[in-house]
Order: C-alpha cells, then structure tokens, then sequence
C-alpha cells in the first residue's frame, strides 16, 4: 500500500537497493473557473533511466483524481498504455529496461468538480511506487 503523502512529493520504493534514475516533468497546467465549476488540465512526464549493466523490470503506480459523490469528471488524454483504476485512483505500468535504456511515461487529463471543493490527488502530487527486480 502506497502512504499517504503532501503536496509536490515523489514517493519511491525501489527494491533490493537497485540504482535508477527517475525524473518527473511537469508539462502544463491550466486551471479555469466558469460559473460553480472548476475546469484543470495536467500534463506531466515520468523519466526513468537503467544506469545499471542488467535488465530491470519496474512495476510503477501514480496516483489520479477520484470522486466518491460523483462530483468530480476525469478524462484522461494520455496515459502511456497504463492499466487505469478509477475506482481507486491509479495507474499502473510493468516494463523492462535494459542497461542504459530510457523510458518515458506521459500522463494527461482534465478534471472537472464544483468550485470551492478540496481534490486530493490533483496538486501536482506523485505518490510513485517502482518495484525493480533485475532479469535475465
């Protein structure tokens, strides 16, 4: 189970100590509000490099926006191929880096809920859980 955690925070678990590069980008933002509604779109990238000289498999989650009540509409745009859970507010990716290789996941959406409501999960927040085994 990922923790919970604050605002502009990268979360990260790597396992069996293994060294990998992770960079996350912000790519935009727009936020309006018409009428009693609130209209935000989010673009960001997720950078991982293997420094290492095996084949790494990752398992990465990262959080989206949810709605109990209903209240809040999330389309997303771009999510990379991601295995997406609305219910719980996740996306998750499995893949495997060779030495030296690069890969980047990009996310966007846009979200809609009524003005003067809280949304977790819609600040520029990264809860990102990697797993990394090494392969053969």
């Amino acid at each position: 189970k990922i923790p919970s955690v604050g605002k502009d925070t990268l979360f990260v678990v790597i396992a069996n100590n293994e060294k990998i590069e992770i960079k996350r980008l912000i790519m935009g933002h727009t936020k309006k509000i018409v009428g009693k509604k609130v209209f935000e779109f989010r673009s960001y990238k997720i950078e991982f490099k293997n420094p290492k000289k095996v084949t790494l498999k990752l398992s990465v989650q990262d959080l989206i926006p949810t709605s109990k009540d209903g209240q809040v509409e999330l389309e997303i745009l771009e999510s990379s191929d991601a295995e997406i859970d609305f219910t719980h507010g996740r996306l998750a990716w499995s893949f495997r880096l060779k030495p030296n290789e690069k890969k980047v996941l990009e996310v966007k959406y846009n979200v809609t809920y009524p003005k003067n409501t809280t949304i977790l999960g819609i600040q520029n927040v990264l809860q990102l859980q990697a797993n990394i085994r090494k392969t053969v």
